[in-house]
């Protein structure tokens, strides 16, 4: 006869479904941003995780965002420091608490209506990584790299 857990359920099988569950619950909203890679491996021919996205309009950079079930995407995106960007930002699902853009850093807190096109507006001040999210914490969240 083999020796069972007082709670009905073999150690290891209790740790597996544990395991389950954290990564499950975990998942539902958050998407952190990758870390800043070295800016000489940014260049490489082989490094393609920054999206150089957007077309110029008058000196404005135009970046098109969608929120989907992944959260922000393209991300990340580079931008340039001083150069004006206008975010297209589209969310096409219910299934995320991106239901706001928060830029804590340039005060932006925009609404983003199912299946409407928001323009955001604002020109990078420093060089590094630049932030963004849901309003939820940031949980689901994106990241501009401005050079």
């Amino acid at each position: 006869m083999r020796p069972s857990s007082s709670r009905g359920m073999r150690p290891w099988l209790r740790f597996a479904v544990t395991g389950v569950l954290v990564g499950v619950s975990q998942q539902a909203c958050t998407k952190e941003p990758p870390p800043a890679p070295p800016a000489d491996a940014r260049r490489g021919p082989h490094y393609t995780a920054i999206q150089e996205t957007g077309t110029k309009v008058n000196g404005t950079l135009m970046v098109e965002l969608t929120v989907t079930q992944k959260g922000f995407e393209p991300s990340p995106v580079l931008l340039r420091q001083g150069e004006p960007v206008t975010l297209l930002v589209t969310r096409k699902t219910d299934q995320t608490c991106a239901t706001e853009l928060v830029l804590e850093d340039y005060g932006i807190h925009e609404k983003l209506p199912l299946g409407k096109l928001v323009e955001v507006t604002f020109t990078p001040r420093q060089a590094g990584m630049l932030r963004y999210g849901c309003a939820m914490e940031q949980r689901t969240a994106g990241a501009f790299y401005v050079e």
